[in-house]
């Protein structure tokens, strides 16, 4: 038997409205979020092309030597 939220029974309700039916890519649907996805993706990607950078410019500069 499982026990029912006290608010749950207190409204009278068989079970809780709030489940955990919802998919993970519902939960945050909001601009701010898109946003920050889209700025942690571009740190993410500029840091790989500066490491990327940084390694030309060591093989460049061991060539030049």
């Amino acid at each position: 038997m499982t026990s029912r939220a006290p608010w749950a029974a207190h409204f009278g309700l068989a079970r809780t409205p709030f489940g955990k039916a919802i998919a993970a890519k519902d939960l945050f649907a909001r601009q701010a979020h898109a946003q920050a996805t889209a700025r942690i993706s571009f740190c993410i990607t500029d840091i790989g092309n500066q490491r990327y950078q940084n390694l030309l410019n060591v093989r460049r500069d061991t060539w030049a030597a």
